[in-house]
């Protein structure tokens, strides 16, 4: 038996016509997990943002915390102040990077505690749209 290259050309034409109608059938019944129309959206980016700090403050003594803007070795302060607190949060510039510094006193022993981080804001894409998370730093200087 004599198989002619115009029959497999016609074979060929029907898998791959099958293939394509295959795709765009699945392609519009799939379920889109980008979209999802109960989800606010909050289309602007934020300019500020949150910097939670944890610290050890179980005396509920005066504690000094430094804020710095960038590293702790740029030396370049934000604010010092006291906290009585175990955490704290201050709303500074997103996009920055912060760094924290404490200091805790153990009798005559000065331990100090740094940490930092950048305040990013962070998206995500939903229907098409690009929303904007609310910018949050965490930062744990809590005595181990």
């Amino acid at each position: 038996m004599k198989i002619s290259s115009q029959w497999i050309i016609i074979k060929c034409m029907r898998i791959l016509f099958f293939l394509v109608v295959s795709f765009l059938l699945a392609s519009c019944f799939s379920n889109n997990d980008d979209c999802d129309p109960t989800y606010y959206c909050y289309p602007i980016p934020y300019d500020f943002g949150w910097v939670n700090v944890d610290i050890t403050n179980d005396n509920n003594d005066s504690i000094l915390v430094i804020l710095y803007s960038g590293y702790v070795e740029d030396n370049y302060v934000i604010d010092s102040l006291y906290q009585t607190t175990n955490q704290f949060s201050v709303q500074l510039p997103a996009a920055e990077r912060y760094a924290v510094e404490v200091y805790y006193q153990n009798g005559p022993t000065t331990i100090i505690a740094l940490d930092g981080g950048r305040l990013r804001q962070r998206t995500r894409e939903n229907c098409g749209e690009t929303c904007y998370e609310e910018p949050n730093l965490n930062l744990d200087i809590r005595k181990l």
